[in-house]
């Protein structure tokens, strides 16, 4: 199945880590993977189901949470409409992320863009500053800050003239546009330490 998923062979992957899945339904990384190819299919729904269930096989491995979290992110991306119970699930997802990993950088970024989708501006706030903190470098992370920092000033601004519905849209999907920016600018750097977490790990055996 890895091999498959490697090779962009989704359905593949999938058939087989099924496969592993039915002789091992324990197998949490098995779910993590298959969650990664339905994902990659854009079967979000499928993808977030496998990585609930390898988060309560094992809920003290970082990236389920992360990675179920950024699969809620590709839907947003899709559909600006996205419920608010499934954006705060991400939310909730990237906060175990960081309960576990209270340096994953990445985590506090994406939280911080969910926030602010969510209009919780002075919480966005503080986790792009922490971002920042954590890489001073990250540009993306500093021009989400620049656009919470003047959501916040506006806010503070006294103003006779509500925004009307399309408006709130309007500005909902402003502040979603920003997660296709930083997630080309961060997949790369998690890719690595999640590479790092599951060098090793074979199913040849199950061949």
């Amino acid at each position: 199945g890895v091999a498959w998923f490697e090779k962009k062979e989704y359905h593949k992957a999938i058939e087989d880590l099924s496969k592993l899945l039915r002789m091992d339904p324990y197998e949490d990384i098995g779910y993590s993977k298959r969650g990664d190819a339905w994902r990659a299919l854009k079967e979000y729904d499928k993808a977030i189901m496998d990585y609930t269930i390898a988060i309560g096989i094992d809920p003290t491995v970082e990236f389920y949470w992360f990675d179920r979290s950024n699969t809620i992110h590709d839907k947003l991306e899709e559909d600006p409409g996205l419920p608010e119970k499934e954006i705060e699930l991400a939310v909730k997802g990237y906060g175990e992320s960081i309960r576990l990993d209270y340096h994953r950088q990445e985590s506090y970024c994406y939280r911080g863009i969910l926030l602010a989708v969510l209009e919780r501006n002075e919480e966005a706030s503080k986790d792009l500053e922490k971002a920042l903190a954590l890489d001073p470098t990250d540009d993306l992370a500093r021009e989400s800050l620049q656009y919470v920092k003047k959501k916040l000033t506006n806010e503070d601004t006294p103003t006779a003239v509500l925004l009307s519905e399309e408006d709130m849209q309007a500005t909902r999907e402003k502040a979603a546009a920003f997660l296709d920016k930083l997630r080309k600018h961060l997949d790369a750097k998690f890719k690595q330490a999640k590479e790092g977490y599951q060098h090793g790990f074979e199913i040849t055996s199950y061949d």
